[in-house]
């Protein structure tokens, strides 16, 4: 057979149901193959956590509970089978197409959940507004009782105070103390950047959402295996409830609640879980409401 001969398809007549289910199959798969493709590439910018949210939000609604990431994937692969429907492919490697581009349509309505702050995605963290500088390495104790005095802060992973906020600024002032009991494999500058150490927080009370380690503003240190925080964080409620997922390569995920109340708020402890398998694995299994 010469190169490029090819057997013509099928009469409309002949694709019977267990043709339909083939094709549904292989347009599913396109999407799933598209849809882990754009995880793995993409990794926190990936449209996929977006879509977790848009479901969460759904099923909240509906009162059936946020679903896991893999749910998700599994409704997009759905979407993918059933689109063969409407684009009507006659092959199996034109309906693996079919759901490989449906992603990609999919993609354009839902924009990348970028680390950067976003509108109506992410915001920024407000300068900590701290100068009393870190105390020496055998006594990280984040006193509560150090005064200070109001300073312009400079951004990202620089000495964090150990100082409480002025109770006159409005907001929330909110100090992270974060455990890795067996330390960081990498540097901790390379594991943000590579997407190995991530860290959220939400404010249920407004709906806004930080990113704790990229976000300029919050000052953030990391010494003898442990991550400082400090930031403030604006709202006029006088309480709140806020909530941090910190995502580290070896160790579990960890999404912790903390009920802020204006002004200064007593240190907030999280210490992170080692195991828990590879974060790929992990982020599969859990929701993303933020």
């Amino acid at each position: 057979m010469a190169y490029g001969e090819k057997k013509a398809p099928k009469s409309l007549e002949e694709y019977g149901l267990a043709d339909k289910l083939g094709l549904g199959l292989a347009s599913a798969v396109g999407i799933a193959v598209a849809t882990i493709a754009d995880l793995l590439q993409a990794d926190d910018a990936s449209s996929l956590f977006l879509f977790n949210k848009w479901v969460a939000s759904l099923t909240d609604t509906l009162g059936i509970g946020a679903l896991p990431l893999y749910a998700v994937v599994l409704l997009l692969m759905a979407i993918g089978g059933t689109s063969i429907m409407y684009f009507q492919p006659v092959t199996m490697r034109g309906a693996f197409a079919t759901g490989f581009a449906s992603l990609a349509v999919l993609m354009n309505l839902a924009p990348s959940d970028l680390g950067a702050p976003l509108p109506g995605t992410m915001d920024d963290m407000d300068e900590a507004g701290f100068d009393q500088p870190l105390p020496p390495s055998d006594d990280l104790s984040f006193d509560e009782d150090v005064s200070f005095t109001p300073s312009t802060a400079p951004a990202l992973l620089v000495p964090i105070a150990m100082a409480a906020q002025s109770s006159a600024v409005d907001g929330y002032s909110i100090r992270i103390k974060i455990t890795f009991p067996d330390g960081l494999d990498k540097d901790v500058r390379q594991m943000i950047n590579s997407g190995g150490l991530r860290g959220r927080l939400h404010n249920e009370g407004n709906g806004a959402t930080y990113n704790l380690f990229r976000s300029g503003g919050g000052d953030v240190d990391f010494r003898n295996n442990t991550l400082y925080v400090a930031t403030r964080l604006p709202g006029t409620a006088p309480t709140t409830t806020l909530v941090a997922r910190i995502e580290a390569e070896g160790y579990r995920i960890a999404e912790e609640r903390f009920d802020a109340k204006k002004g200064p708020n007593p240190i907030w402890q999280i210490n992170m879980d080692p195991g828990g398998g590879p974060l790929f694995l992990q982020r599969l299994n859990r929701p993303y409401r933020f």
